[in-house]
């Protein structure tokens, strides 16, 4: 247990060291969930903005499908 509770102490840093670590995980956990509410809040404008998408007719597509061919 000795050897535990030296790691842990940091060589006498330990008041220093664990703090700038809860700050740093606390400090990307609030990026990475703010990140995510945005890209949700973006995704979501997104897609209100954007036209709705209309499927082809059949005829297109076999024209389309005609055009694409090997040449032979």
């Amino acid at each position: 247990m000795t050897s535990l509770d030296t790691v842990l102490d940091m060589g006498g840093y330990a008041a220093f060291v664990w703090p700038a670590y809860a700050l740093a995980i606390v400090g990307l956990g609030a990026l990475f969930i703010l990140t995510t509410r945005s890209v949700k809040t973006q995704q979501a404008e997104l897609d209100r903005l954007r036209p709705p998408r209309s499927e082809p007719t059949s005829g297109a597509s076999e024209a389309a499908d005609n055009t694409t061919g090997s040449g032979a």
